[in-house]
This record gives structure tokens, C-alpha cells and sequence, in this order.
């Protein structure tokens, strides 16, 4: 916290100080959990799980109007998508942001 009084004095200490590895960790995990609980948060919210529905439906028929979808095939999509879609929008958008944020400063270092 004194990084904004003092930055000089935390650079050093950082400098001089042993590595760790909760120093990254530590925050990764807890952004993590943060993440999982506002994504359950905002996708447990039934009118924009409605919105989800609907543009999965949408998407679908526009595959079978395309011709790359049967109707059976349309109508297995639409029962995997009620099964599973609910749980990948929780968890898909989390786990990237997570990922993201976990693997930018060993990209960029």
C-alpha cells in the first residue's frame, strides 16, 4: 500500500526480497472466485437467460435455413443447448477471464 507514498522504499523492499510465489497467486485465485460468484451472479438472472436462449435458438435456425443443419440435428442442438448451455455460459466466460488475466504477464514478460 505505501507503492503511492513511498514507491521508491517499496521498490527496493521488492528488490530485494525473496520471490513468491503467492505474490501472483494469491491474487489469481481470489480474482478467480470473483469471477465464478459475478458470472452466477449476472447468469442466474432469468430474463438474461432468456436473452441466452433465445440467440442460441435463433442461431440454430439460421443453420438449418443455411442447410447445415436436418431438423433432427436442429432439435438434438436445442436439447444440448437447454442441457448444457446454462452451465458453459457460467463457466466459459469466467474461465477465460481467469486464463487471460493468469497468462498476459508471462506473455508480455
Amino acid at each position: 500500500m505505501n507503492v503511492f507514498a513511498t514507491p521508491g522504499d517499496v521498490f527496493g523492499e521488492v528488490k530485494t526480497a525473496a520471490p513468491s510465489v503467492a505474490n501472483w497467486l494469491v491474487p489469481a485465485i481470489l480474482f478467480m472466485v470473483l469471477s465464478w460468484l459475478s458470472a452466477g451472479l449476472v447468469f442466474s438472472q432469468p430474463a438474461i437467460r432468456q436473452q441466452i436462449n433465445e440467440l442460441s435458438t435463433k442461431a440454430i435456425d439460421r443453420q438449418v435455413e443455411k442447410g447445415k443443419l436436418s431438423s433432427a440435428q436442429a432439435e438434438q442442438a436445442r436439447a444440448a443447448a437447454e442441457k448444457f448451455g446454462s452451465v458453459g455460459y457460467k463457466i466459459g466466460p469466467s474461465l477465460r477471464r481467469f486464463l487471460r488475466r493468469l497468462f498476459r504477464p508471462f506473455f508480455w514478460g
